[in-house]
């Protein structure tokens, strides 16, 4: 049995689909009842797609599965190489519950809280169950939620289903699942042919790979369930990945009557880096990083807050907290002294210490490099600027404001072998016509930087200004200069 296309009711398979026979589904036997899950997987990859098949199963009550997302990660990009990664649709006949998942059958590479290793487990062979790693269920739904039956006794008495799948939006990050009545002859199928059976809205699933409070269905959630999953923990499945279709324990399963329409594997959609739990980074160069995440720390998502205290209510939706950090870069000025400089200090018989002439010419060149945490202002989200202040002698301190500020808006940068890191450097020329040598002859050069703000929500990034000598310890160099 299936739906009519043109009606909408349901008819019987060779009236509508005259190919359905044995050449036109995909069939697991009679002899398929064991404890490992098994399938196929197309050959193609796709990122959007609509998706329809009709399945029965005439023996047995266990599990069948729909693989939404899958490939194999032979780089050991997430783990050992050659493991594929699935997210899947699961429908259970014992229960009568359809869940979403991911790595059905090979539950050791689910979802895990930072720090833990894979669960090395076989078909459930561990005798107990970790509640820190081998996660695999995102949401189940069952009841009133799905078109089946619990304790019908096998697939046989409920009959037919047929399911649509819809995948979208740029990196496929979107799914939406449809479901059918049961239909056909069984105890407990609830159409009869000639009878209508669209797609019943009450069994709609709708979830976002990158929405963990999409994570969720009325049986379980892994949303509420699990207090460490975080929001690219599925980044792995965006993009154009393989589909298929699977059987647990599940003799006589059939899936025919199948449409399908998809974008081809030419077009390959190729998935952003999501963040950390994406998996281990074979990139060690700075352009593994984006300038959006770079120096943003999340808060991991957790569960919310339920009192046994009486009167004290659930607290929902949960705090996530997400923080930006502004690491400062090592700095190193040519043309400069550091203030531990003395003006005995030699180095080859020349006094180490750096002294201009205000007399004799109009300034000073000087020339700064920038290494270590920069990869902001690598990304064009930090501007370096830096500030001059008299060094007032007499009473031993430093004046609150400047006699020259400047900013570097444009830096180049090169890659340097010996340290293996990228360093940006520029130079600028400094006027002795702004300086009050009449009065101070020692002045203190103090960096400081603009940051991008990144945890704002509007398009437009604001600065964050981060002056660095309001900072203990701040790096500072000494300008002598001479009457």
């Amino acid at each position: 049995m299936t739906v009519d296309p043109s009606s909408g009711n349901v008819a019987a398979t060779s009236g509508i689909y005259p190919g359905g026979g044995v050449d036109g589904k995909f069939y697991a036997s009679s002899t398929a009842n064991n404890a490992s899950v098994g399938g196929m997987l197309s050959l193609c990859t796709y990122n959007n797609y609509s998706w329809q098949t009709t399945f029965n199963a005439t023996a047995d009550n266990d599990s069948l599965y729909l693989f939404l997302a899958a490939f194999r990660d032979d780089t050991a990009k997430y783990g050992p190489s050659g493991v594929t990664y699935n997210l899947y649709l699961q429908a259970n006949g014992t229960t009568g519950k359809i869940a979403i998942g991911i790595q059905g059958g090979m539950s050791g590479y689910g979802l895990k809280r930072d720090g833990y290793q894979f669960r090395n487990c076989f078909q459930g062979a561990c005798t107990t169950s970790n509640p820190n790693a081998g996660r695999t269920t995102l949401a189940a739904y069952g009841t009133y939620l799905t078109p089946f039956s619990a304790g019908t006794g096998s697939w046989n008495n409920m009959r037919a289903v047929r399911v649509k799948v819809n995948r979208s939006g740029t990196t496929g990050e979107h799914f939406h699942i449809q479901f059918t009545e049961t239909m056909g002859t069984g105890s407990s199928a609830t159409r009869a042919i000639g009878q209508s059976n669209g797609y019943n809205p009450r069994y709609d699933i709708n979830f976002n790979l990158l929405d963990t409070s999409t994570w969720s269905g009325n049986t379980f959630s892994a949303y509420d369930e699990y207090d460490f999953i975080q929001r690219y923990d599925l980044c792995k499945f965006l993009g154009s990945k393989k589909i298929g279709y699977g059987q647990g324990s599940q003799p006589s399963l059939s899936f025919y009557h199948i449409t399908f329409t998809g974008n081809p594997s030419q077009q390959e959609i190729i998935p952003p880096d999501c963040g950390n739990s994406q998996g281990p980074s074979n990139t060690v160069t700075i352009t593994a990083t984006t300038g959006t995440t770079t120096n943003i720390i999340e808060t991991n998502n957790t569960s919310s807050y339920s009192s046994t205290e009486p009167n004290v209510p659930k607290v929902n939706p949960r705090v996530n907290v997400s923080l930006q950090t502004m690491p400062s870069p090592s700095v190193s000025i040519v043309g400069l002294s550091k203030p531990n400089v003395k003006l005995s200090t030699q180095i080859g018989n020349k006094p180490a210490l750096s002294v201009y002439n205000a007399s004799q010419g109009g300034g000073g060149e000087i020339k700064v490099y920038y290494g270590g945490n920069n990869t902001d202002m690598l990304l064009g989200n930090m501007y370096p600027k830096f500030r001059i202040y008299p060094y007032i002698t007499e009473q031993e301190m430093v004046a609150t404001k400047p006699v020259y500020e400047a900013i570097f808006d444009t830096i180049p940068s090169y890659y340097d072998n010996t340290s293996q890191s990228n360093i940006l450097s520029a130079s600028t020329f400094i006027p002795w016509s702004g300086f009050c040598t009449g009065s101070s002859w020692e002045y203190i050069v103090r960096p400081s930087y603009l940051f991008k703000d990144k945890t704002s929500p509007s398009d437009v990034c604001g600065l964050i200004p981060l002056h660095t000598h309001l900072i203990r310890q701040s790096p500072t160099v000494k300008i002598f200069t001479w009457l």
